[in-house]
């Protein structure tokens, strides 16, 4: 079967024709978006609204301005057309380098914008997230809805919808047009050339490859780095970066919340995806199926995964003991718990998320995705237990959400390594299949509810403001 690409027809009926199919492009690994028809001709009346009318002669002024994916495939109806789309491969590297050059200027206008912190109120912050990282793009909702209590202007830079990207050209244009005091990226390392007197806050939430592979990077007076778990930290360490903070993903509380007219069932419930895509995707080594059988050996009887073990490991194979945790351990732990989970008898299991269909253990308790925010609170208000199978931290958003909701949190132990807090008496532990199902027989002696205060957004929203307010010497809101 032919890859679906986003595609330019001569034959405007053949593109009506293909965009009645509403095929799917991918565009990651774990996403897809409907296929983009562009035309040449007359425009249709009322088309689908993957149908885009582009005379051919209009083509260049067209995608030098749009935000619309460009196509990557043409398809002609005669000879003519088809001499026609072959000049594609000549009109499009200049787009690219016009989209370029706008981009440079506008990185031009922002290194000379200097902020002003006392007499150009309020502070202006601007975020960028995509449509496309689905807990990315709810963290910076709730951030932003922090921030925009506290006072501050705030814009928010993403995909206008499915059919759109944000290229630098759109990305750098919408920033200098915004002229922020404070620019705020998940997982991003800081522009170089933005004027030192802007701040840039970096929350590193996931190892990128751009930071694995990077030696040094160009860390600036006024970035504020924080990092979600200390693993993190030392990657982030070997590239320059000092004085890293903690920040861990918090909840909306007016959303994750008991609530008393929900009823509670005896059963657990798991929310998130197999990660066995995440897994195929990142680079392996020589070495994978032996890794993974010293850490399946390691799970069957109930023993820690430590970081001695993780060092051993890399060194043999030559890979960093942070990426036996990142790629191997995440993967496999959280396969394993689930599908312990999915063999006990005695309780109601549920199993929400991505991918887990390819698992046959699993899949007949699967109960497919569930959108972000109200439908996942009303899953952990509905259960007495949640799980989470996580190998190297303790309080990640789901522990949260699934606590503030009064589902007591089933927890795979790794307090060896993880950070503290623990929540020793909030939470159950388990490191082997009879621990996990033990728990279902018990309630912690503390209260779940306690975890859900762990970390917020709202502080983390006053931190970052204190930080500046004392660097600048002027408050936000005299």
């Amino acid at each position: 079967m032919a890859k679906i690409l986003d595609t330019y027809y001569f034959d405007r009926e053949r593109a009506m024709e293909v965009a009645l199919q509403q095929n799917r492009v991918q565009i990651a690994k774990e996403y897809t978006v409907p296929q983009l028809c562009y035309y040449d001709g007359e425009p249709f009346v009322n088309p689908p609204r993957t149908l885009i009318n582009v005379p051919f002669e209009s083509i260049v002024d067209f995608f030098i301005n749009t935000g619309m994916r460009f196509p990557a495939h043409y398809e002609g109806k005669d000879r003519e057309t088809m001499n026609m789309g072959s000049i594609f491969s000549e009109v499009f590297p200049p787009i690219e380098n016009i989209r370029n050059e706008s981009a440079k200027c506008n990185a031009g206008v922002l290194s000379k914008l200097k902020p002003d912190f006392i007499n150009d109120r309020p502070w202006r912050i601007v975020f960028t997230m995509s449509i496309f990282t689905e807990v990315w793009q709810y963290c910076i909702e709730n951030v932003v809805e922090e921030f925009q209590k506290l006072g501050f202007n705030v814009k928010i830079i993403q995909e206008k919808d499915d059919l759109h990207r944000v290229d630098n050209c759109i990305l750098l244009k919408s920033i200098a047009e915004f002229k922020p005091h404070i620019i705020f990226m998940i997982s991003h390392t800081p522009f170089k050339f933005i004027h030192p007197d802007i701040y840039f806050v970096s929350w590193w939430q996931d190892i990128t490859p751009d930071l694995r592979e990077s030696d040094k990077i160009a860390w600036r007076d006024k970035d504020f780095i924080f990092a979600q778990t200390f693993t993190t930290d030392k990657i982030l360490e070997r590239t320059g970066a000092k004085n890293i903070m903690r920040q861990g993903i918090g909840v909306n509380t007016d959303c994750y919340r008991v609530r008393p007219d929900i009823k509670r069932e005896r059963k657990v419930v798991f929310v998130g995806s197999s990660y066995i895509n995440m897994f195929n995707a990142n680079p392996g080594c020589s070495g994978d199926d032996d890794i993974l059988k010293v850490l399946d050996e390691l799970l069957a009887v109930g023993l820690p995964i430590t970081m001695d073990i993780a060092e051993d490991l890399g060194k043999t194979y030559n890979i960093t003991p942070h990426y036996i945790f990142e790629k191997y351990a995440s993967y496999l732990v959280r396969e394993r718990v689930i599908e312990w989970l999915c063999q006990r008898k005695d309780i109601k299991v549920e199993i929400y998320g991505r991918f887990w269909d390819l698992n046959p253990i699993v899949k007949p308790f699967f109960k497919g995705e569930i959108p972000y925010g109200e439908a996942v609170a009303k899953v952990y208000n509905e259960a007495m237990y949640g799980i989470s199978a996580v190998p190297i931290n303790i309080t990640i958003q789901r522990v949260i959400e699934m606590a503030s909701c009064g589902s007591i949190p089933v927890l795979y132990d790794c307090r060896h390594i993880a950070e503290k807090p623990h929540w020793d008496n909030e939470c159950l532990f388990f490191r082997s299949k009879e621990e996990l199902y033990a728990c279902f027989d018990k309630v912690p002696a503390g209260n779940p509810e306690d975890v859900g205060k762990a970390d917020s957004y709202e502080s983390f929203a006053k931190k970052i403001t204190s930080m500046i307010e004392e660097r600048e010497g002027v408050l936000l809101n005299p």
